[in-house]
């Protein structure tokens, strides 16, 4: 999986440095493009200029990515699988489920060590910005230990409804 999204992403890297050489031409310049990938192995493969077994099968034409990433022309970044969802989401104009949602962020909320925000006060957020009465709700919980995000960063979190009735990630 980590090959295939290395390989990707040097596809992706031969399209930007095209894109980059055309801007040139009108004088336009850009230099560190971020490549965001959701792939923390594929990241590492090209962070690290040593051959590994696991990456021996790569072919060498694969591999001029790692040198323009070395050479500081693109960076490779971690975007979170549910960040990714919600851009693909809105730049497509595909209706984002509320329970399909709320599942990916408790999954990445199980798989991440750092930055964890208990599903209790995601749907907090959730339903506050749906306009949901929880103020008679009793039964709350206090957040846990693994709760990291602060109230500013919990704040940026907003969600609009749509006119075709799906809620969407406000941008901020």
């Amino acid at each position: 999986m980590a090959e295939a999204e290395y390989i990707a992403a040097g596809l992706c890297c031969a399209q930007i440095l095209w894109m980059k050489q055309t801007l040139s031409d009108f004088n336009l310049y850009f230099e560190h493009v971020p490549i965001k990938c959701d792939n923390t192995s594929a990241i590492n493969i090209s962070k690290n200029p040593v051959q590994r077994s696991r990456t021996k099968h790569i072919e060498i034409r694969h591999h001029f990515f790692r040198d323009h990433a070395q050479n500081g022309d693109i960076t490779l970044e971690f975007v979170s699988y549910l960040e990714a969802f919600l851009v693909d989401s809105i730049m497509t104009g595909k209706r984002i489920h509320v329970g399909y949602l709320m599942m990916m962020h408790m999954i990445s909320c199980c798989e991440s060590i750092t930055r964890v925000l208990p599903y209790g006060r995601f749907l907090t957020r959730v339903f506050k910005d749906a306009g949901v009465d929880l103020s008679r709700e009793t039964d709350f919980k206090a957040p846990g230990i693994y709760d990291t995000y602060d109230e500013q960063s919990l704040g940026r979190i907003k969600f609009e409804k749509a006119p075709n009735g799906s809620w969407i990630k406000r941008a901020e």
